[in-house]
C-alpha cells in the first residue's frame, strides 16, 4: 500500500457475518465492519459510523478496535 494512504480510514460493508470475513477486514486495518441489514433503522446507523470516522481526530499511532454492526 502506498505510504500516502497509510492513514486512510477503512470501513467494510458486507452482508456476511462469517468470522473469516471479520478476520480479513481486521487484517487489512478496517476500523469498522458493518453488517448490512434489511432493516432500514439498522442500515441508517451507517451514517453515524461514517460521521464518527470522519470527525474523529486521532494520533498516527492510535489503533481502533474493529466494531460490528449486527443486523437482521
Amino acid at each position: 500500500m502506498p505510504e500516502q494512504y497509510a492513514q486512510t480510514p477503512v470501513m467494510v460493508m458486507s452482508s456476511s457475518d462469517a468470522p473469516a470475513d471479520h478476520e480479513t477486514a481486521e487484517k487489512h486495518a478496517a476500523l469498522i465492519y458493518f453488517r448490512k441489514s434489511s432493516w432500514l433503522s439498522r442500515f441508517m446507523e451507517l451514517g453515524k459510523l461514517v460521521k464518527g470516522i470522519l470527525t474523529v481526530v486521532r494520533p498516527v499511532s492510535s489503533s481502533f478496535p474493529i466494531r460490528t454492526s449486527e443486523g437482521a
